[in-house]
């Protein structure tokens, strides 16, 4: 007779389940017994402060180190971004071109546009803002030239006379008089020298000041005494932008003999 294997059972599968249930019958009258019964159906309240304790702890400890956890994570996350692009930086590049790529397909050219066809976008484009670009253009003419005629009624030119000679009493009376209209008149005879010097150069000549109107040291003026007939090399190449520079070639000119001619053509 062959012998058993293992301890030998006490009871049948049936006893066992029955135990079993009998078990947890009386686990749960003693736990009715001692918190009293529970609502079926209906999740079981949590009781106590313990969770309440715990969030407050975690949320005052997140307050304290706030600033330190965000300096913390920043270094290393930027320590991360850095270890990774140096390991795999080309990879990267490739994979954010790919996305920029992907979400940024290639618009389809537009269709090229004659000149016509320009200007007649400008043109209706013109017209229905007409408006707003006046004002845009009015603005910036304000701005550019701050010392325009103010917006308003224009005064009379009787108006515009009497103020200036309120403003300029003296400089009227300057005018008016008899030495000023002398002195006047002798610039006007100084300006016909001028142009019969420059009209009677002589041909293969220059027109030069001897002393230059934009000098180093100092600078001439534009009049007849200070002008004379100069070779065009000699000009440009020896004299220059020299100062009181007389060459031997040089032609003088007879203005006071010019001036007296242009005085007994006066009127």
């Amino acid at each position: 007779m062959e012998k058993p294997k293992g301890r030998p059972r006490l009871y049948t599968d049936e006893e066992r389940k029955e135990k079993a249930r009998a078990y947890r019958r009386a686990y749960r009258a003693k736990k009715i017994a001692e918190r009293g019964p529970v609502q079926q159906g209906r999740p079981r309240k949590y009781e106590g402060t313990a969770k309440e304790r715990a969030a407050a702890s975690r949320k005052a400890r997140y307050e304290a180190n706030k600033d330190a956890n965000r300096e913390a994570y920043n270094a290393w996350a930027r320590e991360y971004q850095r270890k990774r692009r140096a390991e795999r930086g080309d990879e990267l590049r490739a994979l954010e071109r790919e996305r920029y790529r992907k979400n940024n397909p290639p618009k389809p050219p537009k269709p090229k546009q004659t000149a016509e066809e320009r200007k007649a976008v400008v043109r209706a484009y013109r017209e229905k803002n007409r408006e707003r670009i006046n004002a845009n253009a009015r603005e910036r003419y304000r701005k550019n030239n701050p010392n325009m005629r103010k917006p308003g009624p224009r005064k009379t030119q009787k108006e515009i006379w009497d103020a200036w000679y309120e403003n300029n009493k003296k400089r009227h009376i300057a005018l008016n008089n008899p030495r000023f209209n002398y002195r006047r008149l002798k610039s006007k005879l100084l300006d016909r020298v001028l142009v019969r010097i420059y009209e009677e150069c002589p041909e293969g000549y220059h027109t030069d000041h001897i002393d230059p109107l934009n000098g180093d040291d100092r600078s001439g003026l534009h009049t007849p005494w200070n002008l004379q007939y100069l070779l065009p090399e000699e000009n440009s190449i020896v004299k220059g932008n020299k100062i009181g520079y007389i060459a031997e070639s040089a032609i003088s000119i007879d203005w006071e003999t010019m001036l007296e001619e242009e005085k007994k053509m006066l009127p």
